[in-house]
């Protein structure tokens, strides 16, 4: 039918800033499912006289955390320092080592990011994508395992993939200091202009792939 939408193949994760023409960094391939679970709070209030049912007008909605699920695989460098927030990249001529940090310390705010994902079937469209979803500011919350085993089968990174979790924070600007709409500091979907933040830009998704 000539209104309804379908998520149909994968899609590209990209982390960064969106408010400069080269800060959003493509996380790289993934192998298996990205997620994106919009974790709606709703709270309810009980008629316990007649039993537990939930009352119509005793229900609360404390907005939503959205949380994003990506199985990712590419082990570059500077691609684990941008998901693991406090580490650090220290460089010896051609060689890099990377620090994790340590120590108890406030993430700054403008050391989180924002983080979104485009279907394959519109990285011709980038950032005006229909169903691409948007976390204006976000965090790793799980890193997942970094794995060394015998490869299997016919796809030598099928047994690789580190699940990635990617949550969703709440601030009132963006990194160029531009307020972020209240409903859209949760998250969105689709063109960012058309909620209301221009001058958002993606690279050429389509010299990614």
């Amino acid at each position: 039918m000539a209104n309804e939408q379908y998520n149909i193949g994968p899609c590209l994760a990209l982390l960064g800033d969106p408010t400069t023409a080269s800060g959003m960094t493509y996380l790289g391939p993934t192998r298996g499912n990205v997620t994106i679970q919009p974790q709606i709070q709703i709270h309810t209030g009980m008629v316990d006289q007649s039993g537990m049912i939930p009352r119509a007008d005793a229900i609360f909605n404390s907005g939503p955390q959205p949380v994003a699920s990506v199985p990712l695989v590419d082990e570059a460098i500077e691609k684990l320092q941008l998901l693991l927030s406090g580490s650090s990249v220290q460089t010896s001529g051609s060689d890099k080592a990377l620090l994790l940090g340590s120590g108890v310390k406030q993430i700054a705010v403008s050391d989180i990011n924002t983080f979104c994902v485009i279907p394959m079937n519109e990285i011709s469209d980038g950032v005006t994508a229909a169903n691409g979803w948007w976390f204006p500011r976000a965090i790793t919350t799980s890193f997942g395992n970094i794995t060394f085993t015998l490869p299997s089968g016919n796809d030598l990174l099928s047994n690789q993939a580190r699940t990635t979790t990617i949550t969703s924070l709440y601030y009132e600007t963006d990194q160029a200091g531009t307020t972020v709409p209240a409903d859209a500091r949760p998250g969105f979907r689709g063109d960012p202009s058309i909620a209301g933040l221009t001058g958002w830009q993606l690279p050429d998704l389509t010299t990614l792939v």
